[in-house]
């Protein structure tokens, strides 16, 4: 991959956190509730349109029947990312395990 620039990282930086928070609320997502998921990192696309977001379990490692379903509940997780960010476009979620 290509290294990002400072705009990305910012961005990025962004969707970390809004994902990380989520996450700890649980307000969307319904799968592994006794594995707390942690948000090691975000990769963003040159033009902003794609994050892929890099997950891990910390109390258990995710497989991929775990990364399968987390995916499976990206759309919701987009559109409260799209009223968080505040940015023109909202990027498309790619959860991957890291």
């Amino acid at each position: 991959m290509k290294a990002m620039g400072q705009r990305q990282h910012r961005v990025a930086e962004k969707v970390r956190h809004i994902v990380a928070k989520a996450l700890v609320q649980r307000e969307w997502v319904a799968p592994m509730d006794t594995t707390l998921l942690v948000v090691d990192d975000v990769w963003m696309s040159a033009d902003l349109k794609i994050a892929r977001v890099f997950i891990s379990g910390l109390t258990t490692p995710l497989d991929a029947a775990s990364v399968k379903e987390l995916n499976q509940h990206a759309a919701p997780l987009r559109k409260h990312l799209g009223r968080e960010l505040g940015t023109k476009y909202t990027p498309e979620l790619e959860l991957w395990k890291s």
